[in-house]
Parts: C-alpha cells; structure tokens; sequence
C-alpha cells in the first residue's frame, strides 16, 4: 500500500494512513491521481462501481445496535443473589406481573445444613406475611436446592408442613396432599428446583426441573400451602425473614 494516496477532504492523504480510518484496505490503483480521486471519493463514499465504504460502515453499527438491544430484552434482569443463587428481579403469571419480595435460607438439623434457597414473587413488595396470606393473589415460590435431597425427606417434609399449617382442617386436604406427593416431586440434585405458582383462576402448579406438574386447585390450599413458609409457625423463621424482604442468611 506504500506510495498510494487518496484526496480526502481537498488534501491528498498517505493510503496507509488513512485507511484505517475510512474502514477500507485496498484502496484502488490511480486513486493517486487527483482527478481520479475527486470523481472516487465524493460526499463521503467511493463510487465507480465499488461499494461505499460509510454504507457498509453504517450498516455494521445498525447490526450491531440491533444485537445489543435483542441482547437486553431477551436476557433476563437478575435483580438478587443469595449462597450463590441467582433471582430475576420480575417473573410473569398468566396476565400478571410479579416482582422479587426476598430471598431466604432453608437450613435443617442441628448442623444448620443449608438445603435450598427460596424466592417468592408476588404483585407488590411486603413485609407482613398475614396480609399475604389474606387475600387470594398470584404468587410463586421457587425453591433452588444446593445440596442433594432424598425423595422421602422432601415429601415427609411436605406433609408435616401441611400438618402444621391446616391444624384441624388437614382432613379437607388430605386427597390433595396425596396428590402433590404423588407428583414429580422425587429425589432432588444440587442445583435442581421445584416452584409452586399460584393462579387464583386455576389453582396451584407443581414444576419440578421445568417437567411440570400437576394443578390442585383451592384458595384454602394456595394458602394453607403458602402459610408454611411465611405463616405464623413456619418451619424456618430465618428463611420466613429472608422472603418477607430481610437479609438471606
């Protein structure tokens, strides 16, 4: 490219000098030449038959514009951490749009041996659990498990929950906690999750792993479900803190 040179702005400039610049590296035999120069380059672009240097220019900011913001709106916004557990700021129910309340720690047995970390979603922020569970609104709760858990100990855990939380009603939803169990629900690796979402219109939805689940139906069991987490005797009060919007910890 030595001893080439173009006319840029009215002044005749070196080719290697300015190439870099317009984006273009082989800068045709005779652009030297001044006359040749003013006809090849005008107005910003070269012509003659040869693509224009500023279109391709332009059109690789617009694809690049475009990738960026593809990237924004499909990646989700990660708005919480907690033991190395990620959390959207938002998820979407049905129709409705529900935001990150808190985070919490489940922990068990007298080493405090951490076994998932929960985030619970729901139309607004709160901090008052009894309020929560008074109204019958869309929610989710998402379990993240970091360590293994045996099927049977999720499963007896599941039902002294309910136990606990229907006190004298339990009889009401004895079918319906059988049918929980019967679910997906198994033996649960590192990593793995289970999510129940409340749609008043449909019920509550079991998803384990994304594999889905089944829909048992009842606002007395969305709450009843619900209240062994952020009820009045949850099993966890460190993990109830932690989803009513307090440290996760």
């Amino acid at each position: 490219m030595s001893g080439r040179t173009i006319l840029v702005t009215g002044r005749m400039q070196d080719t290697a000098h300015c190439a870099w610049f317009i984006g273009w590296s082989d800068v045709p035999h005779g652009a030297g030449d001044v006359s040749t120069s003013r006809r090849r380059y005008r107005d910003g672009h070269f012509w003659d038959g040869w693509r224009s240097v500023m279109l391709k220019r332009s059109r690789l900011v617009v694809s690049i514009a475009a990738v960026a913001v593809h990237a924004a709106f499909a990646t989700p916004t990660f708005g919480a951490e907690c033991n190395g557990v990620t959390a959207p700021d938002t998820v979407k129910i049905g129709g409705s749009d529900l935001v990150l309340n808190g985070m919490g720690i489940r922990k068990a047995t007298m080493l405090q041996a951490k076994v998932y970390v929960g985030s619970l979603y729901l139309p607004e922020k709160s901090k008052d659990g009894g309020h929560i569970l008074a109204t019958n609104r869309p929610w989710q709760l998402v379990l993240r498990f970091v360590r293994d858990v045996d099927v049977s100990d999720m499963r007896d855990a599941l039902e002294e929950g309910f136990r606990k939380a229907a006190g004298n009603k339990l009889a009401a939803f004895s079918q319906r906690i059988e049918t929980l169990k019967a679910s997906k629900v198994a033996e649960f690796k590192k990593g793995q999750y289970l999510s129940f979402t409340n749609d008043p219109t449909r019920g509550v939805a079991v998803d384990v792993n994304g594999a889905g689940g089944p829909t048992i139906r009842g606002a007395d069991f969305s709450l009843a479900l619900l209240s062994m987490w952020i009820g009045a005797e949850p099993r966890d009060v460190g993990l109830k803190a932690g989803l009513l919007g307090g440290a996760c910890e």
